[in-house]
């Protein structure tokens, strides 16, 4: 039977089993919308349903899955590899031995030095696995890790790090600095400044095609695919595509071609966060966090002091739901400024 808990002699390897297995949901159910490449993602798939001999082999299966475009499996194996790798050396006869202690304490040694965001995604990954356990396999964990104390809850919320309007025009004269050493840099400059202006996320943004993008007088209007397959509508200036897209050096682009491209495919990520520290050391700023997410949080933080409109806020960052965006709320200084008055009037 398939659906056997314990499949093999060690627990270590029933586990593999399972996480194999579970990791073949993911990639059944995961938008296929990036993928850049069928045949590769459907080579590794068959590799991983055949069964694989350690943990070490599926993370070169998974490495394949990510490489052929779907880069969302990461989040769930980078924390199956963890747990996998925890419970190798330890003395066990049965997976039925794992209770919900022990999951709370590979929880708490995995993520002790890890922000609260990281910290929320190991639990989700591990919580969902063996959700997906109790329903395909016989056995019932049933696991509601609600007492795991890893976290600070919201009085230790990490308000987001973001450029100031003094380092926003020094991050903005680097662009204009970067985009001048080539041709291939400028473009890069062109998809960061999408990013600082809309507030974007970057695999947001590496994946526009042409036919997403609409002209209104002197705006584009662009369609987003955001996280879960969700659609939402952004706006931006028109000098800061026009040229790009009517460039003479692009005639051949098609409609369902990428906007932004490299040899064919969309931009890795890790290019433009490379790029992105480049521009910052160039800007002489050092911020705690470096990547293309310091400008999300930059546009957020200005559209909520211009505007103090959260639902607008989460409309344009495409947040699900609406405290997330609440965190912008914190760097309101008239508001705080008003506190810092309230005993005048006595």
């Amino acid at each position: 039977m398939n659906n056997i808990l314990n499949c093999k002699e060690r627990p270590q390897d029933s586990l593999l089993v399972w996480i194999e297995k579970y990791m073949k949901y993911k990639i059944n159910i995961l938008t296929r919308r990036d993928i850049k490449n069928k045949k590769l993602l459907d080579n590794a798939t068959v590799k991983i349903k055949a069964g694989t001999h350690s943990i070490q082999e599926l993370d070169f299966y998974m490495k394949q899955v990510r490489k052929a475009g779907l880069a969302g499996t990461n989040v769930y194996f980078t924390v199956m590899k963890k747990f996998h790798l925890y419970i190798e050396n330890i003395p066990m006869v049965s997976l039925n031995q794992i209770d919900e202690d022990f999951v709370s304490q590979f929880l708490y040694e995995s993520t002790c030095t890890l922000a609260d965001a990281t910290k929320k995604n190991h639990l989700r990954v591990i919580s969902n696995f063996f959700n997906y356990l109790d329903k395909r396999a016989d056995c019932k964990f049933n696991f509601s890790l609600n007492n795991w104390g890893g976290l600070r809850g919201n009085s230790g919320v990490k308000l987001p790090i973001y450029l100031n309007d003094k380092e926003i025009k020094e991050f903005m004269n680097a662009l204009e600095e970067y985009r001048k050493i080539s041709y291939k840099k400028s473009i890069m400059v062109i998809l960061i400044e999408m990013i600082l202006h809309t507030g974007m996320r970057v695999h947001e943004v590496v994946n526009i095609r042409l036919k997403d993008i609409t002209h209104d007088e002197l705006s584009y209007v662009i369609k987003i695919i955001g996280k879960g397959n969700k659609e939402r509508f952004i706006m931006i200036k028109e000098d800061i595509l026009k040229f790009f897209l009517t460039s003479k050096t692009k005639p051949e682009l098609q409609d369902n071609e990428l906007l932004f491209k490299t040899k064919g495919e969309a931009f890795n990520q890790q290019t433009v966060y490379h790029h992105m520290n480049n521009i910052l050391r160039l800007a002489k700023l050092k911020k705690g966090k470096n990547g293309p997410h310091l400008l999300r949080h930059t546009f957020a933080t200005r559209l909520y002091k211009k505007t103090k409109d959260l639902v607008l806020v989460q409309e344009l960052l495409g947040h699900e739901n609406i405290n997330t965006s609440r965190i912008y709320t914190h760097f309101d200084t008239a508001r705080l400024k008003e506190a810092a008055l309230i005993m005048d009037d006595l």
